[in-house]
């Protein structure tokens, strides 16, 4: 979180020079504000200009002047598989993907408002909580743990595949050679 202001900070100065510069508006969020967990884990400015935070008691959705909160509703299919969310990414369709803590990962359609989960299986992660994901551009995503394990999931059948970076590494060996 220090780099992200530090590096604000720096954009800042660098473009404070200039004759002509915008005005700036900062705010800061706090759970007086709306946010649900003060513990923020993970930030998205989406397509459409909303800031989501991914915490543990949550996600959050600022739309410049007020936080909506979505959170876990016991026997409710549709809304968060859990509270504890790591990791945040907008695929190029406009969802919005979460790394869980310990859950595997879940989808969030903004125009419906509702939640599908994919996990944890034994083909998601062994140990569920993700910490990196991202989308390639035959729009697979890729999920990571702390494990460092590495699954590739495909969004048009709902499932994963096994990646092992030793035999990734290998497999890349042998092919520059």
């Amino acid at each position: 979180m220090k780099w992200l202001i530090t590096l604000s900070l720096v954009f800042l100065l660098a473009s404070g020079s200039n004759a002509q510069s915008p005005q700036l508006r900062f705010e800061h969020l706090t759970v007086n504000q709306g946010l649900s967990n003060p513990i923020v884990h993970a930030m998205l400015q989406d397509s459409h200009g909303y800031l989501w935070f991914a915490t543990d008691n949550g996600l959050n959705k600022y739309n410049g002047y007020t936080m909506t909160t979505y959170q876990k509703i016991p026997a409710d299919t549709t809304s968060l598989v859990s509270n504890v969310i790591y990791q945040l990414m907008e695929d190029k369709e406009g969802y919005i993907w979460l790394g869980m803590g310990g859950q595997g990962i879940c989808k969030f359609d903004p125009r419906t408002e509702k939640f599908t989960g994919y996990g944890p299986t034994p083909h998601t992660l062994s140990e569920g909580t993700i910490y990196t994901m991202g989308e390639d551009r035959e729009g697979y995503i890729w999920v990571s743990n702390w494990r460092d394990e590495l699954r590739r999931f495909d969004k048009k059948t709902g499932t994963f595949s096994t990646f092992n970076y030793a035999s990734l590494l290998a497999e890349k060996r042998m092919a520059s050679s």
